[in-house]
């Protein structure tokens, strides 16, 4: 049921990811990107995070069936954006 919410389906994957993992120490802010980095990779098209909640979310999506749209690095991101054609209003009025 909660697993096809966007946001809620990748946030309860994460927590079951953090808890399993012993090794996994819990650091200032994690809960708070949790659910910020969540709901972007949810609703957004795009999303650049940090690498460790990051990775745990591309892994989330997969397992989850959905498509990956989170990236842990800004060449990763633009990288993606320029393969999708993806473009700034900048760039849009210098290519007319």
């Amino acid at each position: 049921m909660f697993a096809d919410s966007p946001m809620v389906g990748l946030v309860s994957d994460l927590f079951v990811r953090r808890f399993i993992d012993h090794r996994n120490k819990w650091r200032r802010n994690d809960l708070v990107d949790m659910f910020h980095l969540s709901s972007a990779a949810g609703y957004a098209d795009y999303v650049c995070a940090e690498t460790h909640t990051g990775t745990q979310l591309r892994e989330a999506q997969r397992t989850l069936g959905r498509p990956e749209n989170v990236f842990t690095t800004l060449s990763q991101l633009v990288t993606a954006l320029r393969a999708d054609g993806v473009q700034a209003d900048s760039e849009r009025a210098t290519s007319n």
